[in-house]
């Protein structure tokens, strides 16, 4: 095999924790890209499964491949900066161990990135549950066009707080440079929305991004994925690190995205006074139920509105069962001939 041109054009950088089931797709996805001028940099938060030994086996087959190895786990966002800190590429790209690039997702984010001359970019996302072949919904439609501009406020208008299809979520592109000069860097205090926070950043330092419309990310969704129940422990970080943002964006300079922030906060607020009742519920933990009740009575009514929504949903999918049922039952083929009998030889036993 050639050597590789000592500064590679995108560095890839895979955070992984225990992924030794899913880490061999993320490699191939990355080592198969049809833009080969690649580094693919995996850094280990400290997995405790065959992750590594995974890893090492893709380190001895291409050179590409260079694992950074964590004594500690610390969490997804300094495995990030690690590997930022580590990168030589010209860009800088994202792929999660459980997920995958399509083959040329490199090459048509770079095309775009520089036919439209951005620095920053993006592309659309299918998600994908483990135990089904093919994707079962977008993160943006489509609709027409290649591609459009998103600013912080876009971002924040079409982020769904706490739902696993967020615009927070979007893998971007960045040339390594701008995150050099703006010393822009993943929230290590954030376990959960540290990706949200990090876009944010980088809208407000660098300005809007290229959002490609066609998916070309693959993002899985399986148990140990999801994060739309967060602990309040993990839930008050979120909290501190968007009143920081919120001191970024002057209301006179950003009338829409101090609006959107505004409202961002006071959702996150009633989130984690919510889960504040619903965590010692869940563990049957009645007194400490009384005791956050007492000491905020509003919180009932919260408790009451989620309550009804989770039954307006259940009540939701019944009703489309039974419309599915009752189309099959209208539509079910009904034989116009004759009855023939039936032998007494065809229904006895032997």
């Amino acid at each position: 095999m050639t050597d590789q041109p000592k500064t590679p054009r995108v560095s890839i950088i895979i955070p992984v924790h225990n992924g030794e089931a899913f880490i061999h797709t993320a490699l191939d996805s990355a080592l198969a890209q049809t833009e080969s001028n690649v580094e693919v940099i995996v850094v280990d938060d400290a997995s405790t499964d065959g992750t590594c030994a995974v890893v090492e086996r893709y380190c001895r087959q291409d050179p590409r491949v260079r694992l950074i190895r964590s004594e500690r786990q610390s969490g997804p966002a300094r495995a990030r900066n690690t590997g930022f800190d580590a990168a030589r590429g010209e860009w800088l790209a994202i792929l999660d161990a459980d997920d995958w690039y399509t083959e040329d997702r490199l090459s048509r984010l770079l095309t775009e990135a520089e036919l439209e001359d951005f620095p920053f970019v993006a592309d659309n996302q299918f998600f994908i549950r483990s135990e089904y072949a093919v994707p079962h919904r977008r993160l943006v439609r489509q609709g027409r066009g290649r591609s459009r501009p998103i600013d912080a406020e876009a971002l924040l208008e079409h982020d769904r707080l706490g739902k696993t299809a967020s615009m927070g979520l979007l893998k971007p592109m960045i040339r390594r440079q701008l995150l050099i000069d703006h010393n822009l860097r993943y929230d290590e205090s954030l376990t959960v929305g540290e990706d949200f926070i990090f876009l944010l950043d980088c809208l407000r330092c660098i300005g809007p991004a290229l959002l490609i419309l066609e998916p070309l990310y693959y993002y899985r969704i399986h148990q140990k994925s999801i994060s739309t129940s967060p602990s309040v422990d993990r839930i008050i970080p979120q909290l501190d690190a968007l009143n920081r943002q919120i001191e970024h964006f002057d209301a006179e300079c950003y009338p829409g995205t101090r609006r959107r922030l505004d409202k961002r906060r006071k959702k996150l607020v009633q989130y984690i006074r919510y889960k504040s009742i619903v965590e010692p519920l869940q563990h049957g933990d009645l007194a400490g139920v009384f005791r956050r009740l007492a000491a905020d009575p509003g919180a009932t009514l919260l408790l009451l509105q989620s309550s009804f929504r989770h039954l307006e949903r259940a009540m939701r999918v019944v009703f489309a069962q039974l419309q599915q049922l009752r189309h099959r039952q209208r539509n079910r083929p009904r034989h116009s001939g004759p009855t023939l009998p039936v032998s007494p030889k065809a229904t006895s036993k032997t």
